[in-house]
C-alpha cells in the first residue's frame, strides 16, 4: 500500500506528491496529521483547516484515495500508521522550514524499509 502524506498542499491539480501516487497499482491512502502544537493559539487557521480537509477529503474520493485524519505528533502517528497498514512507499511534498526540513530527516533515519519519494 502506498501513502500520501498530507501535510499543507491540499491542492489536486500540480501537486507532485499526489500525482505519483496516482502513478503507482497498488492501493493508495491519504493521512493528515494534526499536531495540536501548531495550531494551539491560531483560531482563523484552525477554521479554515476544517473547511479545507472536507473539500479536499471529497477530491481524494473521487481518485478512490481514502483520506485519514489524525491527532498527535507525526512522526509518532507516521511510524504506527506504516506499520499498521503495510505501508510501503511515502510521497510527500516539500516543506521548506527548519521544523518541518528536521522532521524529514528524522522520517527518513528512523523509518526502515519504506521508500520515501519528496516532491518539491
Amino acid at each position: 500500500m502506498n501513502l500520501y502524506w498530507v501535510r499543507s498542499d491540499f491542492r489536486v491539480a500540480d501537486n507532485y506528491a499526489l500525482n505519483e501516487i496516482l502513478k503507482q497499482e497498488e492501493k493508495n491512502k491519504a493521512l493528515f496529521i494534526y499536531n495540536e502544537k501548531k495550531f494551539s493559539s491560531k483560531n482563523a487557521q484552525r477554521w479554515w483547516l476544517s473547511k479545507t480537509l472536507i473539500q479536499f477529503e471529497k477530491k481524494l474520493k473521487f481518485l478512490k484515495i481514502d483520506l485519514d485524519i489524525l491527532i498527535g505528533d507525526e512522526f509518532e502517528i507516521l511510524d504506527k500508521y506504516v506499520i499498521s497498514n503495510k505501508i510501503k512507499n511515502i510521497f510527500f511534498n516539500k516543506i521548506f522550514e527548519p521544523k518541518e526540513t528536521n522532521l524529514e530527516e528524522i522520517l527518513k533515519k528512523n523509518i526502515k524499509n519504506i521508500k520515501i519519494y519528496v516532491g518539491k
